[in-house]
């Protein structure tokens, strides 16, 4: 009975919620990703392409400005669980973890009267981890998309679909991951 009074109360709010996507808002918030994907390398002077299957975990936290109505820029680092498992011509698995830090920038569709909305996002991060001997140079671009429901007039849970490309190089060692990934996220429309 709790359960479905916490429902219709949860229900009610949405009814009456809007978010506030006004030029001068601030946006806080982040997102948690879960991604699968399989990377190809080639060895240094051969045909031989080793193949592994790669797991991630990314939390991102945001923090943005609207410019102008209903369109945000801002910075989101991101913090990378990752695993990777052989599956052709490789050897050894690998585990650690990321960090990378970039702009984003995100623009919804609808009208900021309505309950729900519709963004588009794109983003671009470097990787600021370094590995000795080598220092890594790694970029990630995303773009990302879905709706967003509004809890009241600053509170909205995000659910984004999108593709990502990864490029990687240490050393004379180069690789290239992309993917789709799914992001659950919760963001926080502040006001002056």
């Amino acid at each position: 009975m709790k359960l479905f009074f916490s429902f219709l109360l949860l229900l009610c709010c949405t009814l009456t919620a809007h978010a506030q996507l006004e030029q001068g808002t601030w946006l806080v918030g982040g997102a948690f990703s879960f991604s699968t994907d399989e990377s190809s390398t080639p060895y240094p002077n051969s045909t031989i392409i080793s193949v592994y299957r790669n797991t991630n975990f990314k939390i991102n936290p945001s923090i943005g400005f609207f410019l102008f109505d209903k369109l945000s820029v801002g910075i989101k680092p991101q913090f990378t669980w990752y695993k990777s498992t052989p599956i052709s011509n490789a050897v050894g698995n690998a585990n650690y973890i990321r960090y990378w830090v970039g702009p984003f920038i995100r623009y919804y569709l609808l009208n900021p009267e309505k309950q729900w909305n519709f963004l588009t996002e794109a983003n671009y991060q470097y990787e600021l981890t370094v590995h000795k001997p080598d220092k890594v140079g790694s970029n990630n671009y995303s773009f990302n998309a879905g709706p967003v429901v509004y809890l009241n007039s600053s509170v909205g849970v995000e659910f984004l679909m999108g593709y990502y490309y990864l490029t990687y190089g240490m050393g004379k060692q180069f690789s290239e991951f992309r993917g789709v990934q799914l992001n659950i996220g919760l963001q926080i429309h502040l006001t002056k």
